[in-house]
């Protein structure tokens, strides 16, 4: 898609990218125990994010994208 022109930002709003399913793991456990063992299970992990305390956003931090949640 952005081949043909569709922003990143477009892309991000529209489109999972084959992400599928998501596993949020409190901070306290060992993040690369969890993938270890998903792996071990025949899953491909990958730590993609974190959740914090504020406003209700997604950054993506490497363009320096901010979306605001659906309907804000």
């Amino acid at each position: 898609m952005r081949e043909l022109g569709v922003s990143l930002e477009d892309c991000l709003k529209t489109f999972n990218w084959g992400i599928g399913y998501y596993l949020f793991v409190p901070r306290y456990y060992d993040i690369e125990v969890v993938i270890d063992i998903g792996k071990k299970l025949g899953y491909e992990l990958v730590e993609i994010g974190v959740v914090e305390e504020g406003e209700r956003k997604v950054i993506f931090e490497p363009e320096g994208i901010e979306l605001a949640p659906p309907g804000e």
